[in-house]
Order: C-alpha cells, then structure tokens, then sequence
C-alpha cells in the first residue's frame, strides 16, 4: 500500500519517509505528480521539491 508523507509530500511504500526519514505518513491522499526533473518543473517549484520522484498533491 503506497502511503504519503505529510512532510515532504511523497509517495512511499516503506513504513519511513526515504527522502526525510520522517514516520507521519497517511493513506489518504489524492493526485499523483512524477517529477523527473525538478529544475524544468514549474509545478515543481511551486511545490518546492528538489529531488526527483511520486509525489502527492493533497494530503488528508
């Protein structure tokens, strides 16, 4: 079951965060966003991610 980090916003299946190492993670999230290159990403700024990866949109 893949879950959402309310921290950081990605999207993971392990039980941790493996981009911020955090463990508040929720099941409950909608959207989906690949960032393949963060730095040619508009959507991606305004998210203010950095790294490459799935990301959600919204987080409940």
């Amino acid at each position: 079951m893949s879950r959402a980090c309310r921290n950081c916003k990605v999207i993971t299946e392990e039980t941790a965060c493996h981009l911020c190492k955090g463990t508040d993670l929720s099941d409950d999230y909608s959207g989906l966003l690949v960032v393949l290159e963060p730095e040619g990403s508009q959507m991606a700024q305004t998210m203010e991610i950095k790294k490459e990866g799935r990301y959600a949109l919204k987080i409940r």
